[in-house]
């Protein structure tokens, strides 16, 4: 399970770097093996999964597919709950609050939490 949750990251990274550079068709495929690798040894509730999953939604809403995306970003939110609480000041609000262009600036707010407690 170790050597998967660490391909899962460097795949991550790499994703990230292919996005970064706007070279979505290449980042695409790594942020989706790296999901199924996470859920398929974390379990599809856990935190981390979160991560791939903002940045899929993000490589969709770069490429304006917001729609694809805003569910992604909902879905990484609802992970980030349990380890961020419910009363946290991004969290607030009722349920489906966030659009999706507002949602990466609260995942990157997120991340950093979430990184520092790990």
């Amino acid at each position: 399970m170790v050597q998967n949750l660490e391909l899962a990251s460097l795949l991550l990274r790499t994703a990230d770097y292919l996005l970064q550079r706007a070279q979505y068709g290449q980042a695409e495929p790594l942020y989706l093996r790296a999901l199924h690798i996470r859920e398929q040894s974390l379990g599809r509730e856990h935190p981390q999964v979160a991560f791939p999953l903002g940045g899929l939604a993000e490589l969709y809403q770069e490429q304006g597919h917001y729609q694809q995306a805003e569910p992604l970003y909902q879905r990484a939110l609802h992970l980030w709950e349990p380890t961020l609480g419910s009363t946290h000041l991004k969290l607030r609000g009722p349920p489906g609050h966030c659009s999706a262009r507002e949602v990466p600036h609260l995942l990157g707010d997120f991340a950093g939490c979430v990184l520092s407690q790990h």
